[in-house]
Order: C-alpha cells, then sequence, then structure tokens
C-alpha cells in the first residue's frame, strides 16, 4: 500500500474462475466463447451459444448470469432434470440474457431468424412478415450477396439473376438441374423453369430475395 494511504482499508470481491465440464475456463481466450458486443458476436450468435449449452454446464452457468431468485432457479433445476433433452434451463437462460443484453426487439428478432433458418415448414406468406430488422439478423448468419436494385428495374431471369449475378450456380446448367430435381425455391416457392423472371415486386420487405437449394442451402440476395 502506498504512503498516501497508510492504515487505510481495502476491501475486494472476487467471484471463482468459471469453468466448463471439461475444465477449460470460460473466457475469450478459449475457442467457441463469446464477446458482450453485438459487433463480434452477433445477437443471434449469442442466443445460440447458451441454447447449445451442455446440460452439465448449464446448471452452473445458470446460477452465476441469472437473475432470476433462488426459488426460482431451484424450480427450474427440477423441471430441467424431469425433462432432460428438452433444454429447460437452456432456453430460459438464452432468453434472459440476450433481453437483458441487446434487448427485447433484439430478441425477438433472433426467434425469427430461428423460425426462418429451422421451420421447415415456413411458407411464403409467412417469410413475408418477417421484420427487415430478422431479415438483416439472418444475412449475417447465412450467405449472402449484396446487389444493385437497379437490376431489377426490368424483369431478369432466373438464369441471369443467380448465374450472372450471384456464385450460387457455376453455370445455368447447374441451375438447370437443381430445377428439374425440384431443389430450388426463391421465397418458399419453388422454380419451375430457369426463364422464370423476378422483379422488385417479389422482394420481402422491398429488399430480400430468398434462395434455397436443397434442404441446407440457404442464401439471401438484399437489393439496395
Amino acid at each position: 500500500i502506498g504512503k498516501n494511504i497508510k492504515d487505510a482499508k481495502a476491501f475486494a470481491l472476487t467471484c471463482p474462475l468459471l469453468t466448463k465440464s471439461d475444465g477449460k475456463k470460460f473466457g475469450k481466450s478459449e475457442n467457441g466463447n463469446i464477446w458482450l458486443d453485438g459487433k463480434f458476436t452477433s445477437p443471434y450468435k449469442f442466443y445460440q451459444f447458451w441454447l447449445n449449452a451442455g446440460d452439465e454446464d448449464v446448471v452452473n452457468y445458470n446460477r452465476v448470469f441469472s437473475l432470476k431468485s433462488i426459488e426460482d432457479i431451484k424450480a427450474l433445476e427440477e423441471t430441467h432434470k424431469e425433462a432432460l433433452g428438452q433444454r429447460v434451463i437452456q432456453k430460459a437462460l438464452a432468453e434472459e440474457l440476450t433481453i437483458r443484453l441487446h434487448g427485447a426487439a433484439a430478441f425477438e428478432a433472433v426467434m425469427e431468424v430461428s423460425e426462418l433458418l429451422y421451420n421447415k415448414k415456413l411458407n411464403q406468406e409467412q417469410l413475408k412478415g418477417l421484420s427487415i430488422a430478422a431479415l438483416d439478423a439472418v444475412k449475417e448468419e447465412i450467405p449472402s450477396f449484396d446487389l444493385a436494385k437497379m437490376l431489377l428495374d426490368n424483369p431478369v431471369s432466373l438464369a441471369q439473376l443467380l448465374v450472372e449475378n450471384t456464385t450460387i450456380f457455376k453455370s445455368n446448367g447447374d441451375l438447370r438441374r437443381a430445377i428439374k430435381g425440384n431443389a430450388l425455391s426463391i421465397n418458399k416457392v419453388k422454380a419451375t423453369s430457369h426463364e422464370a423472371e423476378i422483379s422488385t415486386a417479389d422482394l420481402v420487405q422491398g429488399a430480400y430475395l430468398m434462395v434455397e437449394n436443397g434442404k441446407k442451402n440457404k442464401f439471401l440476395l438484399k437489393f439496395s
């Protein structure tokens, strides 16, 4: 202690090092961890981190990070034990922390992103009902292309749009094979011809076009 504060009392608050079930510490130097700043870890990835926490880790995470009452935390743990595999604590903690850090609006956008990426039954009308914030968030999570809106001043064919202006398909032949195999969807509607035309009227929220090639390959085209 320096001479200027001789005989003074100092107090410190400490917390045990937070570790995972494998013994590794919870910190930015370890792979797979997260940042509080949305520029480095998007709200969607932040939510997914907690949602995908292991059952052995999440009980401890919830005790450390949740602001729920002790009674509520214990009750949640009991429910968790009775429904292993349903991610009871993971869902509750992911929602609580995402709202606390990023706000309720960001959480709602995260839910919309999850709906778009994982709900196989999502239809065209539901897609069109997604907010621009949700679509902007999805753009950060899947392969996307930024295109000039003037490209659609006059309707263009799928071949011109997807082969000449993106890398989704390498050639017209690849595009035709995808359509023939019933694999290509535009805004949740199956494409039937490579000559089908796309215009500004097809854009979701006046800016986005969703392209799906098979069940797992999703792309967003943003026109601005």
